[in-house]
């Protein structure tokens, strides 16, 4: 019946709701039919049809909502770059994320000045201030004796921050 309406209201009148009416029409059509199919033949076609139509929903609902998951995600990584040093799994997602897709911060590499740890004041004594990760670094030209430079100053930074966090926790004074 709704399928009748729309095409009906979309020959005459030729608006935008009488092609909603079809659209809906039809995945009525379509959801009772396979729903009579499956309970009579108890067959997997009926999940398959379910899990198609739960990736069309989420498809239709992330273009509809895509500017909010756009800001929700921003949210997420700028969080995630203050946090860079503390969480050795989330400095290497956002090591993953910046080579691959060969970026730097959220919006620039202004965003590292956020973190404690690159950020430039002068009560950071870590020696990356002013700097940014290395997944944010452009790798061509550069010699392998760079890396093992960068490898043995971040081992040092790494010595460094355990020897703070153990007397910080055992209430040690150094």
């Amino acid at each position: 019946v709704l399928i009748a309406v729309g095409i009906y209201a979309k020959v005459a009148k030729e608006s935008d709701p009488a092609l909603l009416l079809i659209i809906v029409g039809s995945l009525m059509f379509t959801i009772t039919f396979f729903g009579c199919f499956g309970a009579l033949r108890n067959i997997s076609l009926l999940n398959f049809v379910a899990i198609l139509l739960l990736q069309v929903t989420a498809a239709v609902l992330g273009l509809l909502f895509s500017e909010k998951v756009q800001e929700r995600t921003e949210q997420l990584m700028m969080k995630a770059i203050v946090r860079y040093r503390d969480d050795q799994d989330l400095e290497n997602v956002i090591d993953f994320v910046q080579k691959k897709f060969k970026c730097c911060g959220v919006d620039s590499y202004l965003d590292w000045s956020k973190n404690m740890y690159f950020n430039a004041s002068d009560q950071n004594p870590s020696l990356e201030t002013y700097g940014v990760p290395f997944s944010c670094c452009i790798l061509s030209g550069i010699h392998h004796s760079h890396f093992i430079q960068l490898r043995q100053i971040r081992s040092v930074q790494q010595k460094r921050k355990r020897n703070r966090s153990k007397n910080l926790c055992c209430n040690r004074k150094s």
